[in-house]
This record gives C-alpha cells, sequence and structure tokens, in this order.
C-alpha cells in the first residue's frame, strides 16, 4: 500500500487540495470551488470536499485506503468541519481546523503569533502563549468583513451614491463608479448594482478601482480604505487583548491577503495600530494558503520534504 497524506485549504472562491506521499514529497494537487458551508451549505460543501478528495486520488493512482492523513483547513463554520472530522472513518488521521491556521503557520510556525487577511473576505486569526489558536471574523459579506474587498467596495460605492443623489460633493469617487458601471445617474446606478448576476464580486472589484485612485493620491479614496483598515484593526486589537498578545515591535504581525499587499492597506492599517498604541513589527505574508497547509502537514507528520534534483 502506498501511503498519501492529503490537505485541504477550503474557502469561499476556491478550495486547494495537496497529496503528499511519506517521504514529504508533492505528488499532485487540485484546485475546485469553494467549500464554504456558510456560502452553499454544509451538504454542498461536503459534496465539493470529496469529490475533489476522490478526483486527486484517482489522478495520483492513489486509494482511499492509502490515505494515512487528512488535513482540514476549512472556512465557515468550524464545529461543522471538527464534527466531521470526528465521523470520519477510512481517512486515516482526521484534523479540522480553519483556514486560516496555514496563513498563521507561514507567519510563525511556533510560539504566539498573529496575523491579519485582507483580500475578498477578511479575518485575525492568532496563536495564544498556550498554544490555543483563536480565530475572529470571516462573517462574510452580508455580515461585514472589516477590511476586505467587499467592504471596502461596498463603502465607496455607498459614498459614491449619496453623491449621486446630491447629499454630498461629486467627487472621485462618484466619477469612478459611473466609469465602472458606465451609468450616470443614481437611479440607473443603483438598479444596474441591485440587478447584476454577480453583484457581490463587482463590489470587490469596484474596490479594485478605489485602490488605484488611492494609489494615484486620491484622498477620498485613501479615506474610504482607511475607515475599513480601522475597522479590521479594531478586530486585531480586541483580539490580542483577549489573547495577552505583547505590544511592542518585538512582536510579529503578518499580514496576508492581495489587498494588504497593496501600500494603501498596508499603510492605514500600520497606521490605526500605532494609534492604538500597538507598535507591532509587520510581516507580509505572500506564500499561498496552500503552502502553509503543507508545512503543517510535514510539521504533523514530521516529514521531510526531498531536496530539489541537482542540475
Amino acid at each position: 500500500m502506498k501511503t498519501c497524506h492529503i490537505g485541504v485549504n477550503g474557502g469561499g472562491a476556491k478550495t486547494e487540495i495537496i497529496l503528499l506521499n511519506d517521504s514529504g514529497r508533492e505528488e499532485g494537487r487540485l484546485r475546485v470551488e469553494g467549500s464554504n458551508p456558510s456560502f452553499i451549505g454544509s451538504a454542498e460543501a461536503t459534496k465539493i470536499l470529496f469529490a475533489g478528495l476522490n478526483r486527486l486520488l484517482e489522478e495520483t493512482g492513489h486509494r482511499q485506503p492509502d490515505v494515512a492523513t487528512l488535513l482540514l483547513c476549512m472556512a465557515g463554520h468550524p464545529p461543522y468541519w471538527r464534527e466531521l472530522a470526528r465521523q470520519l472513518s477510512g481517512w486515516g488521521e482526521v484534523r479540522a481546523t480553519t483556514d486560516a491556521e496555514p496563513i498563521l503557520h507561514l507567519a510563525a510556525p511556533a510560539g504566539p503569533a498573529i496575523i491579519i487577511h485582507a483580500a475578498t473576505g477578511s479575518f485575525v486569526c492568532a496563536r495564544a502563549p498556550d498554544d490555543q489558536v483563536r480565530f475572529a471574523g470571516g462573517l462574510g459579506w452580508l455580515f461585514g468583513d472589516a477590511g476586505s474587498g467587499f467592504d471596502i467596495g461596498r463603502r465607496a460605492i455607498t459614498q459614491a451614491l449619496f453623491q449621486l443623489q446630491g447629499w454630498a460633493e461629486k467627487g472621485s469617487v462618484a466619477d469612478a463608479l459611473r466609469d465602472f458601471t458606465k451609468k450616470e445617474s443614481y437611479e440607473a446606478n443603483s438598479q444596474y448594482l441591485y440587478a447584476h448576476p454577480e453583484r457581490n464580486a463587482m463590489v470587490t472589484r469596484f474596490a479594485e478601482e478605489i485602490f488605484q485612485l488611492a494609489e494615484n493620491g486620491c484622498e477620498e479614496a485613501r479615506g474610504i480604505i482607511g475607515e475599513s483598515m480601522d475597522a479590521l484593526a479594531e478586530v486585531a486589537i480586541e483580539v490580542a487583548r483577549q489573547t495577552g498578545l505583547p505590544a511592542g515591535d518585538q512582536f510579529t504581525c503578518g499580514c496576508s491577503g492581495r489587498f494588504l499587499f497593496k501600500a494603501p492597506a498596508a499603510e492605514a492599517l500600520a497606521a490605526s495600530l500605532r494609534r492604538r498604541r500597538l507598535h507591532w513589527t509587520l510581516k507580509t505574508v505572500r506564500e499561498d494558503p496552500i503552502e502553509g497547509v503543507r508545512s503543517l502537514l510535514l510539521t504533523m507528520k514530521n516529514l521531510s520534504p526531498e531536496p530539489p534534483s541537482s542540475p
């Protein structure tokens, strides 16, 4: 029997699965649709997960009895995934955690740590001095996700629509919205956005326009990003307080997600933390989360990846 170890990073937009052999070498990986039960329901999320697992086994020439380890790093409703992991049989040692833990592991493999993530969605994840991992945020577009692309896009569209209604002086954000939708009036923009079949994705895409304005020096756009990052900083501060993390610059805070890779967001977050007397050293974590899953698997099983072959 060929033993293998499987790691999964399941989010709202995509699910990535990686398969390693007993020497730690990658034998295959797969990307399928998102598997967040908060968005699509637990039944559909589970269906997507196991369809992906079985497909990867087939593509790599493995069978289910070969699986010695299954690591599930999943978004949405951790109790559901923990209970599923507890009930699974025939998949080796099964462990379920949040999709934030791989990023936390990339930022700091051991010891107290915190990461702040801002992409389509956002969250904060910390490892306490007692090694317990704590997760906050990740509420999804409907309930906020401060610092996320959706939150920034929503705040910008709200501001633009008030400007188009005539309650505020028109500015660059209103002009950007009209360029984005190709609609001129408040009524036309509102109807277009509400009726769009991918309106949530449209809101997030508009955030990219706001970042472009901010990078070109638009103070209005910078203010919107700053407000969103300020709300995300509040989440991080409360997590740090309750987790007992230090406030000095000797402590490193990992920053991940494509929006925190952009200077206007990174600068706004750093300023928000400083105003609250948190002087953490901010470290950008650019590796893909599936690489954090790989690293967690290797650590769990005490494996060492095979070195690359010499040229």
